[in-house]
Formats: structure tokens, C-alpha cells, sequence
């Protein structure tokens, strides 16, 4: 049976330390990827991401105020494959400047709606994460209330259709390449 994997790593606890979290606790900032910009990625063996752009493109950063965005990671069992993840980001948009007009907005959330992403997240703790590298987000959910100020939330996940995707993480020099347009 090749075909069966085995855990290669202790996971141990250091008790002194144990008040910290896990690295992925807390949001720092987003940046969203439009799938189709990626000209190509590659994977190390630890889970390293290398994100490659096409040129001329760029990823978006969303600022994360008060847990405005949010990632989670989820078994995602599959009948053909191994157990994978399914992820979920969810970014809630807020216009706190008063600087986006209304058709901006409109916009903006359509863009979202019909969209396929990876997103690219700085954790509060300095930790890279790649959400979505593999698969692709889309659009599972919209949410807003006029009554709730006016706050919209929209869910990115992986595709019920996919196989699934794998939790990455990446450099901070990959990371903050995701910002800059590729020459």
C-alpha cells in the first residue's frame, strides 16, 4: 500500500509557553489573488509556498480591523482521494473613510460574487499562510443588513466540487511580492 501516508513529526508542547496559540490565531491583513493572475506556484515538502504572478498583475490587501476577515480549515473527506481541507475566509466589508462610493461597493462585492481567489493572510502572530493555493475560492455567501450598519460579509470557500486544498505557508518576502504589480 505506496499509497499510504504516515505523520513524520512529534507534536510536543513546551508547558511554560503553552499561553501562546497557535500561529494561526488573529488576522493581521489579506491579500486577495485573482486565481487566474497565479502563472504558477510550487510546494515544498514542509508546505513552503512560491507564488509566481503573471506580469503586470498584483494581489489586493484588505486591512483586517477587529477580526473584519477571518480564515478557517475544515476535513474536506472525499471518495476519490485522501482526506484534504476545505477552507473558508470570510471578509466583512466596511467603510469606516467613507471613501467608497456606492457603485464601488456594488462592485466590489460583485467582483467577489463571481471571482476565484487565493488569499494570502499575515497573521497577528508573523506568521504567511496561503488559503485556497490549490483549489481556488468562491463565493458561498453574501451577507449584509442595512439594519446591522450597513456591514456586508462575504464567504470565500473551496468549491463543494473540488478535491480539496492544503493549508500552505509562505515568506514574507513571497508575501509582501503579492502586493506589487510583476515586471
Amino acid at each position: 500500500m505506496a499509497c499510504i501516508k504516515k505523520l513524520g513529526q512529534n507534536i510536543t508542547y513546551d508547558c511554560a509557553k503553552a499561553a501562546e496559540p497557535i500561529s494561526i490565531r488573529g488576522i493581521e491583513e489579506l491579500i486577495i489573488v485573482n486565481y487566474d493572475d497565479i502563472s504558477n506556484y510550487s510546494v515544498d515538502t514542509l508546505g513552503l509556498a512560491t507564488i509566481t504572478m503573471k506580469r503586470g498583475t498584483k494581489g489586493y490587501v484588505v486591512s483586517s480591523v477587529g477580526n473584519s476577515v477571518s480564515a478557517t480549515i475544515a476535513a474536506k473527506v472525499n471518495d476519490i482521494m485522501v482526506t484534504a481541507q476545505e477552507h473558508t475566509v470570510v471578509v466583512k466589508l466596511i467603510d469606516n473613510a467613507g471613501a467608497t462610493g456606492a457603485s464601488e461597493f456594488s462592485s466590489l462585492i460583485y467582483s467577489l460574487q463571481i471571482g476565484t481567489f487565493a488569499a494570502c493572510v499575515l497573521t497577528t502572530s508573523g506568521h504567511y499562510f496561503a488559503y485556497g493555493l490549490v483549489s481556488g475560492l468562491e463565493c458561498s455567501e453574501i451577507a449584509g443588513d442595512s439594519a446591522a450598519d450597513g456591514i456586508v460579509s462575504v464567504t470565500l470557500k473551496t468549491p463543494d466540487a473540488a478535491g480539496g486544498d492544503r493549508l500552505l505557508s509562505l515568506t514574507g518576502a513571497t508575501y509582501e511580492g503579492l502586493k506589487t504589480p510583476r515586471e
